[in-house]
């Protein structure tokens, strides 16, 4: 599947894979409640620690995902 999934993905231009974050960091905050309560569960963490901080953390690294993408210089004229 990976590889299936390589052939198009490696043709996406960043803006479009930056959306596509986008587009995960809006279900994920969506979904921030269920996300909270995973962490609880697995972690034993009390609902309002893993409901303020750690689940955040998640959607943040996301976030700066994107933003890194769209404002990273792939490529830099080296001269002659």
């Amino acid at each position: 599947a990976a590889k299936a999934a390589f052939e198009t993905f490696s043709q996406t231009s960043v803006e479009e894979r930056a959306a596509l974050l986008d587009k995960i960091a809006e279900i994920y905050l969506s979904r921030i409640g269920d996300i909270a309560e995973a962490i609880r569960e697995e972690m034993g963490a009390p609902i309002s620690l893993a409901s303020t901080a750690q689940a955040y953390a998640g959607l943040a690294h996301i976030t700066e995902a994107a933003k890194v993408l769209r404002n990273f210089a792939f490529s830099e004229d080296l001269g002659a």
